[in-house]
């Protein structure tokens, strides 16, 4: 897969360590009949990588496990402020 590299000012650097990130082989093949749901690919994931860098920004670095515990978090605080209750299962 080809990624374009946004650098709008025009930073060589920038450019560079973006050219790099990108450069890096991705897996794109994920069978959509192996999961029920994004929830279920998820929660693999985060068993599978919980203590590997899921997010790097600014150089602030999130966990699978972080992100997992603050969607999570997120999630509720949404289901409080609405008033929906949590479905079981997968749908």
């Amino acid at each position: 897969m080809l990624y374009t590299v946004a650098n709008p000012r025009g930073d060589p650097e920038l450019g560079a360590y973006l050219a790099a990130a990108l450069s890096v082989r991705r897996s794109t093949d994920i069978d959509p009949g192996e999961y029920a749901s994004l929830r279920d690919l998820f929660e693999e994931a985060v068993a599978t990588h919980g203590n590997k860098p899921a997010f790097v920004n600014m150089g602030a670095t999130l966990t699978f496990a972080q992100l997992d515990a603050l969607t999570l978090a997120f999630a509720a605080w949404l289901q409080k402020k609405s008033g929906s209750r949590r479905e079981t299962g997968s749908p």
